[in-house]
């Protein structure tokens, strides 16, 4: 859909471009054309507005944040200051 429309501005300011070409007496089309610039400036900025305070889809998974020290990740692993380690 937002392809289609896009197409349709696109189309309508090139028509309407060339149309001024030819006769530029009419100044009106260039009114015609301000008001679909304006348009759909305003379109993308509210679009881009929702983008950014969107809440989140669940489309892509959130970044799992590194687990704290501690916690037994390290699986059995012996810290190198472990006084166990000393032979003697």
């Amino acid at each position: 859909m937002l392809f289609f429309v896009s197409l349709c501005t696109h189309v309508f300011q090139t028509v309407v471009g060339v149309v001024l070409i030819l006769q530029p007496h009419r100044t009106w089309l260039v009114y015609c054309i301000a008001y679909v610039v304006y348009s759909a400036v305003a379109a993308g900025l509210i679009r881009s507005w929702q983008l950014l305070f969107a809440e989140p889809t669940g489309a892509i998974p959130p970044t799992p944040s590194p687990a704290p020290a501690g916690d037994g990740s390290t699986a059995g692993a012996m810290a190198p200051d472990d006084p166990s380690l000393d032979a003697g």
